[in-house]
């Protein structure tokens, strides 16, 4: 719910309300859970969305938690790719691509621990790197996002982020005009 208002956010402009809701989210996840609920919740995210199971010993939704903060790094990510894409100075521009890859990194691995390397979530995340590589232009990272968006694809034939991807791919490589 908390990303639809965020992406709702940027969708009309407002960049500065999408990172204040983004965030927040973050922040949630990094803090630890408060003692009283340390029997079940790990932390801010899994106190604040999780739901204990009858014992109160643990999550039943951990796994769907975990898929949605998949989904809230993944569109950090892209938003940092759109970012350091439009920066002038290539030291900057750098910088946002570095925060951008380390971004993904992280939801790449939360979607491995949570078991959902399989789901949508985890293909959207393999895409955003590879438009990641793509961003950042290059023979070598043209190749590596060739790769990776054929094998997101062999997944998933019907992920429109990576059919637009292979599309941009093959006309920077000149194989499509």
């Amino acid at each position: 719910l908390w990303l639809r208002f965020a992406v709702a956010y940027y969708k009309q402009g407002r960049s500065q309300q999408f990172m204040q809701i983004i965030d927040e989210l973050l922040k949630l996840e990094s803090e630890p859970a408060q003692p009283e609920n340390n029997r079940w919740a790990d932390n801010g995210l899994m106190e604040h969305f999780g739901i204990p199971d009858a014992n109160g010993r643990s999550l039943t939704n951990a796994k769907a938690v975990r898929s949605q903060y998949v989904s809230i790094l993944n569109a950090l990510a892209a938003f940092q790719t759109v970012q350091a894409s439009q920066e002038r100075d290539k030291g900057e521009k750098q910088k946002g691509f570095e925060a951008d890859k380390q971004t993904y990194q992280k939801a790449s691995r939360m979607a491995l621990e949570a078991g959902t390397s399989t789901d949508s979530t985890a293909t959207q995340t393999w895409a955003g790197q590879a438009i990641l590589q793509l961003a950042r232009g290059g023979e070598k990272a043209l190749d590596q996002a060739t790769k990776a968006l054929d094998s997101v694809h062999a997944m998933d034939a019907t992920n429109i982020p990576t059919m637009l991807g292979r599309a941009c791919a093959k006309f920077q490589s000149g194989a499509l005009k």
